[in-house]
């Protein structure tokens, strides 16, 4: 059985990983990480629940990652895309102020 703290991280780790915080994110996940050790350290060694556990953080993780993963493509494609238009710009005035807010 997951607690029911770290199904709270869980839940705030994925808002703030959607929203694309990534300070928040860094932070959530050492303490879903943390939270988890303290869970599976107070069981005898072998328990079930252990394995369990570390699965569930593993998808968690796993999920986090492609998430910022696309996040972080997707703002790349973004960033190629203002490079590509000011080089075809003719007012060099006008490609020297366009910009993207990332």
């Amino acid at each position: 059985m997951i607690a029911e703290s770290l199904q709270r991280v869980e839940a705030e780790l994925r808002r703030e990983a959607v929203c694309q915080r990534y300070p928040e994110v860094q932070r959530l996940v050492v303490s879903l990480c943390r939270g988890a050790a303290n869970q599976t350290s107070a069981m005898p060694a072998g328990d079930p629940r252990i394995l369990e556990i570390a699965g569930w953080v593993d998808k968690i993780l796993e999920w986090t990652r492609m998430v910022l993963t696309a996040a972080r493509a997707s703002q790349a494609a973004k960033l190629r895309q203002v490079h590509f238009l000011k080089g075809y710009l003719r007012q060099t005035q006008m490609a020297a102020q366009m910009s993207l807010d990332l």
